[in-house]
């Protein structure tokens, strides 16, 4: 198997977020060929429910050798590792940790567990702001539109601001 660039966005709402999304970075690391690109923290509203809790967004480039099915077992792995329980009827809950695999490559997969890149990539402020920081000029495989131009046209409400640590 080559060489496949891929993007994800990891988010947490729940317990130490900060520590949450570094913990699964360490362990992105282990599959990526090269150093991950990771972007800025950015601090957001939930999407699509309700919560006072808010997220901790990023988004990070891997290179890696592994098929879209094994990365998808292996992010699986790791939101497990690191806390994250699945409801069967879950759609949009509080969370540990969650990692999305965005975009791998410019290949399009459409498997019932496994649609990439993510289909709703394109209406999430969360998403593309961090995306935009690491490669604004990607383009998405299915729209053929660069990411930028994604976000210019993004009619999604919710804050999502940038945010630095002081420690």
């Amino acid at each position: 198997m080559k060489c496949e660039t891929c993007f994800l966005v990891l988010g947490s709402n729940l317990g130490d977020r900060k520590v949450n999304l570094f913990s699964a970075l360490e362990k992105l690391k282990i599959i990526s060929i090269h150093k991950p690109k990771v972007s800025g923290f950015y601090l957001s509203e939930p999407w699509g429910f309700s919560s006072d809790k808010m997220f901790y967004n990023l988004a990070v480039k891997i290179q890696t050798n592994l098929s879209p099915r094994e990365l998808l077992s292996y992010v699986l792995e790791v939101e497990k590792e690191l806390g994250r329980t699945r409801e069967i009827s879950e759609i949009y809950l509080p969370r540990i940790i969650d990692i999305d695999i965005i975009f791998y490559g410019e290949k399009i997969v459409n498997e019932k567990d496994l649609i990439i890149p993510h289909p709703r990539v394109h209406l999430r402020k969360f998403a593309l702001l961090p995306l935009c920081e690491i490669e604004e000029n990607f383009k998405h495989p299915i729209f053929n539109k660069s990411l930028k131009n994604l976000l210019s046209e993004l009619n999604d409400p919710l804050e999502v601001k940038i945010i630095a640590f002081n420690d």
